[in-house]
């Protein structure tokens, strides 16, 4: 093809044809309404066999790589069309990421505030402090549902509110507004969200973790080592757009563990289970 053309595009059924295969057949693909009115509007007012995306350099496009322009077209497309959608997916998993499981847990088993135990913090390794291991695994569990679940509700209305809410439920855990924006660490949301959009990417940073956790019992190193290995795993496992969304999330991450971090290398940091 020397451009994506416009062979036919049906709006009822919201089918966009774009030329033949090799075997001669049409090469058709279906649309969601919103992106299929965006290619409505650049065909209205071409011809049958005008280019619809072509190449800047007026080449044939390779094989296959016809894919890449129409993807593009259709995260425009989805992008300019759903801001408002995206906010408030984003706004909402902020308000549920920012629910501090760790610190309701704790009080209301008695054990005051888990902000005055430990590192401080209200994640589940800081729970683990107080010697309830079963408070500990809730704390982590809930922590963990906060960023999955957010992540499959915003999924129905799709992809991109998916990865909005993740982000939302992340930065709530981190910042909740309920505790004047000082929260977690975000390890187990960042595990939950990423559950929630590659369970493979959840099971790889889960395997690294345990290992180095098991290894080193170091909570914090096993969470900087896996939040450092993922994003490179997930453009190896073929979602390199998650590994740019999650690079940022790592770097988040790590830089949450900066005071960790020092303690580690000055041989200060306290080991799991340690009080």
């Amino acid at each position: 093809l020397a451009a994506l053309t416009v062979a036919s595009f049906d709006k009822r059924l919201c089918v966009l044809t774009i030329g033949k295969d090799k075997a001669g057949r049409d090469r058709r693909i279906k649309l969601p309404e919103n992106i299929a009115a965006f290619f409505a509007d650049r065909i209205k007012d071409k011809t049958p066999g005008a280019p619809l995306l072509a190449r800047a350099d007026g080449k044939a496009w390779d094989k296959d790589a016809w894919k890449k322009p129409i993807k593009a077209a259709v995260i425009a497309a989805e992008l300019s069309g759903g801001i408002t959608a995206y906010a408030i997916a984003f706004l909402a998993a902020y308000a549920l990421g920012s629910v501090p499981f760790g610190l309701l847990l704790t009080r209301s088993a008695g054990l005051g505030d888990i902000r005055d135990i430990g590192s401080g913090n209200i994640g589940a390794t800081n729970v683990l402090r107080t010697g309830n291991k079963k408070l500990a695994a809730a704390t982590l569990l809930l922590d963990m549902l906060k960023g999955t679940v957010a992540v499959l509700i915003g999924s129905l209305f799709g992809p991109f509110c998916a990865i909005a809410a993740g982000i939302g439920a992340f930065v709530g855990h981190l910042y909740p507004v309920w505790l004047n924006f000082k929260g977690g660490k975000g390890v187990a949301t960042y595990l939950g969200v990423l559950a929630g959009l590659v369970w493979q990417g959840a099971l790889l940073f889960a395997v690294v973790w345990l290992a180095v956790a098991v290894l080193f019992r170091y909570s914090s190193l096993a969470a900087v080592l896996a939040a450092a290995v993922l994003p490179g795993a997930l453009y190896l496992m073929g979602y390199p757009e998650l590994s740019a969304v999650f690079s940022l999330l790592s770097i988040i991450v790590i830089f949450k563990h900066r005071a960790n971090i020092t303690r580690l290398i000055a041989g200060t940091e306290s080991k799991i289970g340690a009080k």
